[in-house]
């Protein structure tokens, strides 16, 4: 089967090498099945390992209130939910940066995924080697604008306000120990939907609806959160596009993961508003929110559920679209999964690439 280059949204190189080196090929429902099964693997392995020191914390430091409620429990046979909810929310800012890091089991998860079972290199998930540096930089500067573009719009509507953060020596040390939390968990994010789903999609099917298809599954992953809404829904689907098409058109999955680590840190510890529903850490700067319009505020998900998301977001997708694609492959020649005798047939284009990743 063959699908021709796509004029704005190209089939990238390393799309092209996942789908000559992915060795099983299952069908669609059962190749979702089998992410979802791989994600929520990967989620557990991370909740066991941040489990433990946050089990720690809570002992040294909770018992007081874990006893109350546990003998509220035995009383009313009702477990209060909103207690529970204060509890989690009361972590300082240190285990916060500890649960971040904690997101490298999913990096390894889709790594191995990959590695071991499709037999996918590091590179056909878009982890090309040739300028990786520059394109993470460029891609911590990105993030940095797009989020202050969401944050200053919604700024001048009226819907919050800068204040400065008095923060310590240690307060600085506790921001750069969050830096290195959102760089994990926004390069697993990105590894686990765009390095392993879309590029295990896109290895079958036209590159528009690999992005397509794993953009809203990156948005029902989010329906979880506090405060998560339709608007949120749409905003965590129009980003996974942004990040997809941006991945596609630079040709690698270095770019996109800086972008989402910066968006997060800039808006969790820089301007000091919530990220995507998550507890508020030290911050750089506080922000008080000034608007009681959750369309223009985001609510409890933050500013991520704000209408100014979505238009901050539709203008960089337009931009992104215009670029002219960057290491890209005019078509692709494969069996559907499925098919008798579905073994890959992709052309010599999809070998491009260091043999070393």
């Amino acid at each position: 089967m063959q699908f021709p280059e796509h004029k704005l949204i190209p089939r990238p190189a390393f799309w092209a090498r996942a789908a000559k080196e992915k060795k099983n090929h299952p069908s669609y429902p059962l190749e979702m099945l089998i992410f979802v099964a791989v994600f929520y693997l990967a989620s557990i392995i991370q909740g066991v390992v941040f489990s433990v020191p946050q089990a720690l914390w809570l002992y040294h430091n909770k018992m007081g209130e874990i006893q109350a409620m546990a003998e509220s429990y035995l009383a009313t046979g009702q477990m209060d939910l909103d207690a529970v909810m204060a509890l989690t929310n009361s972590l300082p800012g240190w285990m916060v940066a500890v649960m971040l890091l904690s997101f490298a089991a999913l990096i390894l998860v889709a790594i191995g995924y990959c590695r071991l079972v499709e037999k996918r290199s590091l590179h056909s998930m878009g982890l090309v080697k040739k300028g990786w540096l520059w394109e993470y930089l460029a891609g911590l500067g990105l993030g940095f604008l797009l989020f202050s573009a969401v944050y200053w719009l919604g700024a001048a509507l009226g819907g919050w306000k800068l204040e400065t953060a008095q923060l310590s020596g240690a307060g600085f040390g506790l921001l750069a120990l969050l830096f290195a939390g959102y760089l994990v968990q926004g390069a697993a994010e990105e590894l686990m939907v765009r390095g392993y789903l879309a590029g295990t999609l896109a290895s079958s099917t036209p590159a528009p609806f690999a992005m397509l298809l794993s953009s809203v599954i990156f948005g029902l992953l989010h329906t979880g959160n506090n405060g998560f809404n339709s608007v949120a829904f749409l905003n965590i689907v129009l980003v996974g596009i942004f990040f997809c098409l941006y991945m596609i058109k630079r040709g690698s999955i270095w770019g996109a993961c800086a972008m989402h680590s910066m968006w997060n840190y800039a808006q969790g510890c820089i301007y000091g508003l919530s990220v995507s529903g998550m507890q508020k850490t030290d911050t750089l700067y506080t922000s008080a929110i000034t608007g009681y319009n959750d369309l223009l505020t985001g609510g409890e998900f933050g500013p991520e559920a704000s209408l100014c998301t979505t238009v901050v977001l539709l203008v960089a997708i337009g931009v992104v679209l215009a670029l002219k694609g960057k290491d890209t492959v005019p078509d692709l020649k494969f069996r559907r999964p499925g098919v008798s005798g579905g073994e890959d047939d992709a052309d010599g284009d999809a070998g491009d690439g260091p043999k070393d990743l």
